[in-house]
């Protein structure tokens, strides 16, 4: 294989997670540096855990994430799913209809290393059962083996329904060398002859896996260590057939702090999710970059075009990595911090309108839109994640702010009534409303009662929040006469 081509084959079985995502960045990373194909391939054979929205779902978030790729479906504007490459489809269960897998699992049958299968579930069942109680291996007990070419006709000819399985020859160490876990080596004995063919004419992974990474020329498998076991089922295929085998790179999973495999049961693992709740693509790409890889250096904040120039497979750490929330809100808090006034307003949109905030066309007010610009930057340093942002600004765009007065009241009712009632006075008498000169103006009356009570009930007073931004840039953007109507509201 002369170019580098890799694939990332995910399974529309439910939502893109996280984890996938990581091991995603390590192929795209690989096939960039080397200049070579990056290729998306839909695995749905197994139409009985397919959900319906996953594929549209994983060309989203791929779209959203900004990962470019060379071959494989996409969206076009309207959600519709359409292919570009040369090895199309890249959907299996539109290349099965071309009967490609048919024809090399009987192609198997005819060199001898597979047959046909014609045990019913029941039986299987049973087997495993009787298996199970004298604590042997669930393999298949090769019943159908040594059926005769006569027997095999008169179980078709009947109708009886069959899957074609894998010959795994006896007494053989399977052997290949992993980039990560090094040479791995699988006695024979240990395997069970896989089924390569369903009765539905479908094919297993294993079959459809080894049949199109071979057809669409990858010479590197990029894939999470789950599927370490199954390498060497696919080597003995590729051996079957007389195919060159592709390199194997084996990724440890992400794991949770508590260091088990990260799961649908962990928090919100699906990748839609973080996106939705406005953590950025940049902060995500670098974070998840570094689970389970660093580049050597202690610098932690990198762009998608630094990380490729540093990316090494070589150093994928052997132990999973750990997904820390923390860390990612970390990750992305800097890069919402780095955006531009106006780019950080126009992220911040859809959920200042979802939360029924602000409309449409308070963003198409260019007056209106001055003062979005305005409130925005009090807390672009604030958050860590976008979907904080309406919480931390409804003060700014309602007259209708609920106070909680037992956060005022710790130092007596009166106590606050009448540091109030000066912050007020001062005010009212304040020609130049800066936040210099109010810091000035409220420094005079922190002298009398306190810095901390002070500025403390000021900014309760007009945002109704314990925390919020500084009191001073809150004054200067809610202006001089919404202060005003607050405070005595108040009082």
């Amino acid at each position: 294989m002369s170019k580098i081509r890799v694939r990332i084959a995910p399974s529309p079985t439910g939502y893109v997670h996280i984890g996938n995502i990581r091991t995603i960045l390590f192929n795209y990373f690989f096939a960039r540096q080397m200049k070579g194909d990056f290729i998306v391939r839909i695995e749905d054979t197994d139409q009985t855990r397919l959900v319906d929205d996953a594929l549209v779902h994983l060309l989203k978030v791929l779209k959203d994430l900004k990962i470019d790729y060379d071959e494989g479906p996409y969206l076009d504007e309207n959600d519709k799913i359409l292919e570009k490459g040369d090895f199309g489809s890249y959907i299996q269960s539109e290349r099965k209809k071309s009967g490609i897998y048919k024809k090399f699992a009987e192609e198997l049958i005819e060199k001898g290393y597979a047959y046909r299968c014609f045990c019913t579930p029941e039986r299987l069942e049973e087997m495993r059962k009787n298996l199970q109680e004298k604590n042997l291996p669930t393999k298949y007990d090769r019943k159908c083996l040594h059926l005769t070419q006569k027997e095999i006709d008169e179980k078709i000819a009947n109708g009886e329904k069959f899957v074609i399985r894998l010959k795994v020859p006896d007494n053989e160490q399977i052997e290949f060398e992993d980039w990560t876990y090094g040479k791995i080596s699988t006695p024979s004995n240990s395997i069970d002859d896989q089924v390569l063919l369903k009765s539905d004419g479908f094919p297993t992974y294993h079959l459809a896996v080894v049949v199109d990474d071979h057809l669409m020329q990858i010479s590197h498998i990029f894939r999470g260590e789950d599927w370490l076991p199954s390498t060497p089922k696919h080597i003995l295929i590729y051996k079957a057939f007389g195919w060159e085998i592709p390199q194997h790179v084996h990724i440890p999973n992400v794991l949770q702090p508590n260091k088990k495999k990260l799961s649908k049961r962990f928090e919100d693992v699906s990748t839609r999710n973080y996106l939705e709740k406005g953590y950025l693509p940049e902060a995500i790409w670098n974070y998840l970059s570094f689970v389970g890889w660093n580049p050597g250096t202690e610098q932690e904040i990198m762009s998608r075009e630094e990380i490729l120039k540093s990316f090494d497979i070589h150093k994928i750490q052997k132990s999973g990595g750990i997904f820390n929330i923390e860390k990612l809100d970390w990750y992305n808090g800097i890069y919402i911090r780095k955006l531009s006034i106006d780019e950080f307003v126009s992220r911040s949109k859809r959920f200042l309108i979802n939360a029924k905030i602000l409309t449409e066309k308070d963003f198409e007010d260019s007056e209106k839109l001055k003062y979005i610009k305005k409130v925005l930057g009090l807390v672009q340093k604030r958050i860590k994640i976008l979907s904080e942002v309406p919480e931390s600004v409804n003060s700014f765009f309602s007259e209708n702010i609920q106070v909680d007065k037992k956060l005022l009241t710790t130092k007596g009712k009166e106590k606050t009534k009448e540091i109030l009632q000066k912050v007020f006075e001062n005010l009212t008498n304040l020609e130049i409303w800066t936040h210099d000169e109010l810091s000035k103006n409220l420094e005079s009356i922190a002298e009398i009662f306190g810095r901390s009570q002070v500025f403390f009930t000021t900014r309760v007073a007009i945002t109704g929040k314990q925390f919020s931004p500084g009191v001073f840039e809150s004054l200067e953007v809610l202006g001089k006469e919404r202060s005003l109507k607050r405070i005595k509201k108040l009082i």
